[in-house]
């Protein structure tokens, strides 16, 4: 019996000992970047457009109230369309910390508001710093088709 015990306490320092030891510092040379547009942008049914607009950050980038206060995009000409009528979003600011908004582009009260529908396709277009981005998506129709499977046991059949 004593053998066991020994034998386990020298397999499990003998497999601790490989697995510390397999590890391996690794360095990454990151070519610095000119930063780009990150655009965050949604559409659901019965819900209005919401587009958040920032720009990139390096990978080793140190977060702080000054970044994150530079970090959102301003004044973008923001467009969405459903195809009929052409709708301009409105940049809205959103206190979360004192100096600190959160930004983004929202339907416009003084605007027919748009909101999301089933089986619509929907164009964004954004203009910003001399640049302009286009994107389309569809809300598709809903349909009969299950989004998990499962099964219950039941009584035997007897």
């Amino acid at each position: 019996m004593r053998l066991d015990g020994k034998f386990y306490l020298i397999t499990i320092f003998a497999v601790s000992h490989l697995l510390l030891a397999c590890e391996k510092n690794i360095q990454f040379n990151l070519n610095e970047t000119q930063p780009v547009l990150v655009v965050d942008a949604e559409i659901e049914n019965d819900k209005e457009p919401r587009v958040v607009l920032t720009k990139s950050l390096p990978y080793y980038a140190q977060l702080g109230p000054e970044v994150l206060v530079n970090l959102f995009v301003h004044d973008a000409d923001v467009s969405l369309t459903d195809g009929i009528t052409i709708h301009h979003l409105k940049e809205y600011a959103v206190p979360v910390f004192p100096g600190i908004n959160y930004y983004y582009y929202g339907i416009d009260p003084t605007q027919t508001p748009i909101i999301g529908q089933l089986n619509t396709s929907y164009h964004l277009t954004i203009v910003s710093e001399g640049q302009t981005y286009h994107t389309q998506t569809t809300i598709p129709a809903l349909g009969r088709t299950p989004d998990s499977l499962f099964f219950k046991i039941g009584r035997a059949h007897v």
